[in-house]
């Protein structure tokens, strides 16, 4: 007696596909995972700390705006730069060698301004004539949370070697005055 349910040498075996999905899924995720989320999680931390970096220079920027001279606005300039970046995020460096203080005089009746970052001569300097401002340029250095490997994805800045940024603010000066010192 022949078994009925046997097949027959030259049928080809049939398989179901609903195990194929399973089996898919964890590639495509591992894929997708690495290809998008993990550089948009760099790029994101990224953008976190160019903000502190943009926020430090604004500070900067105000601490150099109250002071009563040039020389000390540079100096209080870069303190409060380094000051603040030791209470940042990590991740963050500043180059306090390269911050840069500029005065701007522009004239109230309008016109282009001139711009020095050595301190004013004393006869310039003329508060009803001119709005002053000390502007802060703040070079810095950021780093990507996790460091993605530049031959999968080449040198992107931010997401597989630091991305260099320069923040710059500007303040009013209280003290014009003491812009020649």
């Amino acid at each position: 007696m022949r078994n009925r349910f046997a097949r027959p040498v030259d049928c080809p075996t049939r398989r179901s596909n609903v195990g194929s999905a399973a089996i898919e899924l964890p590639i495509c995720l591992l894929i997708l995972l690495l290809l998008f989320l993990f550089p948009m999680i760099d790029l994101a931390v990224c953008g976190l700390r160019t903000t502190t970096v943009d926020a430090i220079a604004r500070d900067a920027a105000r601490v150099a705006g109250r002071a009563a001279s040039f020389t000390s606005a540079k100096a209080l300039a870069v303190n409060q730069a380094m000051v603040t970046q030791s209470k940042s995020l990590a991740g963050t460096t500043i180059d306090s060698n390269n911050i840069v203080v500029t005065v701007i005089a522009t004239p109230v009746t309008g016109g282009k301004g001139s711009r020095s970052t050595t301190p004013l001569a004393s006869a310039g300097i003329d508060a009803t004539a001119n709005v002053y401002q000390i502007e802060v340029d703040v070079p810095a250095s950021v780093q990507p949370l996790v460091v993605l490997s530049s031959k999968v994805f080449g040198n992107i800045p931010g997401l597989t070697v630091p991305m260099k940024i320069h923040a710059v603010s500007r303040e009013f000066v209280e003290h014009p005055l003491g812009l020649s010192q």
